[in-house]
């Protein structure tokens, strides 16, 4: 028998979609690197103007957004259930690991940003090498 498939209705996912699992493992490491590379880049012109604000204003901007990727992750392992079944494969499985790897993910960039925070803190953008 042939089954008729309705190209209008989409099909039916179950559990969070892979962009929703995989930011918050991915995105709070990246945003450790793109502040590095982009207050690097800052230095110069921080100096030039004698003010850190746009260097502060950058790890404010990666710390939350990386604290709101965290939170993505905890409320997804939320929903996916807190009980961690060691012998089951499958979906509920996968989501209940990525979602804890995204919440661990998450809290050791924002430790890294914070670190990285202290320094434009502490250090003068215009100090001689």
């Amino acid at each position: 028998m042939i089954e008729i498939v309705d190209p209008v209705t989409p099909p039916v996912r179950d559990g969070p979609r892979p962009l929703a699992l995989w930011s918050p493992v991915i995105g709070p490491m990246l945003a450790t690197l793109v502040m590095l590379e982009a207050a690097y880049a800052l230095v110069g012109p921080a100096c030039r103007r004698e003010t850190r604000l746009f260097l502060h204003l950058l790890a404010v901007t990666a710390l939350i957004g990386t604290i709101v990727l965290t939170m993505l992750a905890a409320r997804i392992w939320r929903e996916g259930g807190r009980a961690w079944e060691t012998q089951a494969g499958g979906s509920e499985t996968r989501t209940r690991f990525l979602a804890v790897i995204g919440m661990m993910s998450g809290v050791s960039g924002a430790l890294i940003i914070i670190a990285q925070w202290l320094a434009i803190f502490f250090h003068d953008p215009c100090a001689a090498s």
